[in-house]
């Protein structure tokens, strides 16, 4: 109040010496150089010091006064009210910050609950680690939890005859009619549910076969080199199978995981997706999407546009464009960020750059990315996604990455409700994350 008062005044030439006075001896009320916003605006208190508005509209009299040629003075009652503000003020501050450390942290990542009304039919694809020949007694024993219900079971090609004849091992014969061969051109939107059982690399090679629709929740059961994403063991398959359907004939919704994948498209001179032995060159990537040189013994020159403005040009050996997901792959080895399954994001790592000042950088989802190869660059490129997917990236065209709108959804269990905790628990337990290395 004290600065507000002298800088008011300070224009003013018929002030008295009593109002120079009375404003000397309100010093001590002289306002706090710096506020925070929980001051400013206190929900605990109602003090009208903590309005700026009413700071304005006291000044405004107060000039009011002056151009009237009338003095303002402070009155005894004003200074006191001040005072006991103040008091007041530092009272509740302190409230506030005993309150925000006594709360219990509650975090909001919550996994998500999607509606699944079908309950007797179910159709089930079940996809498991290739070459893997303990997979198939495996699904015989899950497709046993199943008898109750009028499922069909998709398989693939490669895994038809096997399958079929592991049911008949296990005198399953009645099983064998549902058994139906996977085509993922006339199946992939009549799936209700995926069974994989694997590792990561699994799932990736899933959701290869599920390019034009979020995909269907997938039970990831670990039986793979890693399993970041799998969220049932092989040992407790079983009763979790049977928790899933209790849960979703109780509630008809299951508890799933969501995880963003990223758009990745090559347009050609005229800007129409390019094509390459007829096949579309575009990808919907859950883990990536890489550039890189390929068999070329030359370095990329690249530039990359962030939202159709130039953010530089590079020469190395590619560029990685990972999600949330993915951070803990090939990200991870190129130096990359790990960044958490809820932060949506797009993280753009270069490989081996020649310039050693071109970091890693972390972008929202919203960004639309473009990567072409500069005029100067020799030879081509190749581009990837998630390892499943690899076409040519000729001179003259463009590359557009950008989030997906096709998330694909993991089933958790349901009595495990934070995504953070489970993270952090696979972080530092499969990654060995910051672990000493002396024992």
């Amino acid at each position: 109040m004290q600065q507000l008062y002298t800088n008011s005044f300070q224009n003013s030439q018929q002030m008295s010496t009593s109002v120079e006075e009375q404003q000397k001896s309100t010093s001590k009320f002289q306002r706090k150089p710096y506020r925070t916003d929980s001051q400013r605006h206190c929900k605990y208190s109602n003090h009208d010091h903590c309005d700026e508005n009413q700071m304005h509209l006291s000044k405004n009299k107060m000039l009011q006064s002056i151009n009237s040629e009338e003095e303002y003075q402070p009155k005894q009652m004003e200074l006191d009210q001040l005072e006991l503000r103040n008091k007041t003020s530092s009272k509740n501050i302190s409230q506030i910050y005993q309150v925000i450390e006594e709360k219990e942290f509650e975090c909001g990542c919550k996994p998500s609950i999607i509606p699944f009304e079908k309950e007797d039919s179910w159709q089930i694809l079940l996809i498991g680690k290739l070459n893997d020949p303990e997979v198939f007694p495996l699904f015989s024993q899950i497709i046993k939890q199943f008898k109750n219900k009028k499922c069909s079971f998709y398989v693939e090609n490669h895994s038809l005859e096997k399958f079929k004849c592991q049911l008949i091992q296990d005198q399953l014969n009645e099983f064998i009619e549902t058994i139906v061969e996977f085509d993922s051109a006339n199946h992939e939107l009549n799936i209700d549910i995926i069974i994989t059982l694997g590792g990561d690399g699994t799932i990736l090679y899933t959701m290869s076969h599920f390019q034009n629709r979020t995909s269907p929740p997938i039970i990831a059961i670990e039986k793979g080199t890693l399993g970041f994403m799998c969220m049932y063991n092989i040992q407790n398959i079983e009763k979790d199978l049977e928790k899933i359907q209790q849960n979703v004939k109780a509630n008809k919704n299951i508890m799933v995981e969501r995880k963003m994948r990223i758009h990745a498209k090559i347009l050609d001179a005229n800007g129409n997706i390019a094509k390459q032995n007829g096949v579309e060159k575009k990808y919907h990537a859950l883990n990536e999407i890489v550039i890189d040189r390929g068999q070329n013994a030359s370095c990329l020159k690249m530039e990359i546009f962030l939202n159709n403005e130039s953010l530089t040009k590079t020469l190395g050996d590619g560029l990685i464009f990972s999600t949330p997901t993915g951070s803990t792959a090939y990200s991870l080895s190129a130096g990359g960020p790990i960044i958490q399954n809820e932060v949506r994001s797009i993280s753009l790592v270069p490989i081996c750059p020649f310039s050693l000042s071109f970091r890693p950088i972390v972008l929202p989802e919203c960004s639309e990315l473009k990567v072409k190869l500069t005029d100067d660059n020799r030879g081509q490129g190749k581009i990837s996604g998630d390892g499943q997917k690899v076409f040519d990236l000729l001179p003259g065209e463009v590359v557009q990455i950008e989030s997906s709108d096709l998330d694909v959804y993991v089933v958790r269990e349901t009595f495990k409700a934070n995504n953070v905790h489970e993270w952090m628990v696979k972080l530092k337990k499969m990654l060995n994350w910051n672990s000493n290395f002396s024992k």
